[in-house]
């Protein structure tokens, strides 16, 4: 009898150790599972602030563009004329080609001959591929003439189709050719009917800007987290990417599975697919971040 008590009492003695490390292992993990589930939870909450931000500075930009092209409008609206002087000095006090950067020309184009043609009268800055423009009907082009006819019908800004730019050769009235840098239009129409002028346009102001530049000073100088990718949705069969950031998805480190966050906007008439990555150093709100651009 005692030495089966004895027995029984060696294997509890055994078995309790073991006991207490299994339920202690458990405790661990149970306790480690409960933090990583938190720490996760804290850094896809950060990494969704921080791309919701991102999308909120890509409004704020184009936001921009319009309170510009308000403030040219609103000098043409008070005054009978406007001369070059006036328009040059203007526009200049503005500094927005200085303050914005990707913004290639500001400028004023008249409808002349009973609305057949459109030729730029003014431009700002004047250095010499802006100055060669001077003249150009923008008519002559269709996607031009598309987007000012929809401003001039709407009395809204419109932007127009991704072009290639008249700055960079203004012989050239065609469609964008592959390679060559795109750039945007932004065009306001003036002397709409209510202005207290006309009932009908008599031009537009707009703004010529390199989209690609723009992102891409956005976050220069700052501290930012994300890896993104920007496309032009409008038009669904043709796609068009017009900003990424440094690192492209296929320059991950093999095995690095990122955070992904999409978001789709209008804005000006056309739509925007915004998508964005997690970087490998982002580990929740208080990452160091680095600047992405092109």
């Amino acid at each position: 009898m005692l030495f089966r008590l004895a027995r029984f009492l060696r294997h509890r003695l055994l078995v309790l150790p073991v006991v207490v490390f299994v339920s202690g292992g458990l405790l661990t993990y149970a306790s480690w599972a409960a933090f990583d589930r938190l720490a996760q939870s804290e850094v896809q909450h950060a990494f969704s602030l921080r791309a919701d931000q991102t999308i909120d500075r890509f409004q704020r930009r184009f936001s921009s563009y319009q309170d510009t092209l308000d403030a040219i409008r609103a000098l043409f609206v008070a005054s009978d004329h406007v001369d070059h002087k006036e328009f040059i000095d203007f526009v200049g006090t503005l500094s927005f080609d200085t303050r914005s950067p990707g913004t290639v020309a500001l400028g004023y184009i008249e409808l002349f001959e009973g609305g057949q043609h459109a030729p730029i009268v003014y431009i700002y800055p004047e250095n010499t591929r802006n100055l060669s423009i001077l003249g150009l009907d923008s008519f002559k082009d269709p996607v031009r003439k598309s987007a000012m006819s929809e401003a001039m019908q709407t009395n809204r800004p419109v932007l127009s189709n991704p072009v290639l730019l008249f700055q960079n050769d203004p012989d050239i009235i065609r469609g964008v050719a592959p390679n060559e840098p795109l750039g945007y239009l932004l065009y306001l129409p003036v002397n709409m009917a209510g202005s207290g002028q006309s009932s009908t346009a008599a031009g537009w102001v707009y703004i010529a800007f390199r989209l690609d530049e723009a992102l891409a000073a956005m976050f220069d100088g700052e501290t930012v987290v994300l890896d993104y990718e920007i496309f032009d949705t409008t038009n669904p069969a043709d796609v068009r990417p017009v900003f990424q950031s440094s690192i492209a998805p296929d320059a991950r480190p093999p095995g690095f599975s990122p955070l992904v966050a999409e978001r789709t906007l209008s804005m000006l008439g056309r739509n925007w697919h915004v998508r964005v990555f997690q970087p490998g150093n982002f580990n929740g709100p208080s990452s160091r971040l680095r600047v992405a651009g092109l």
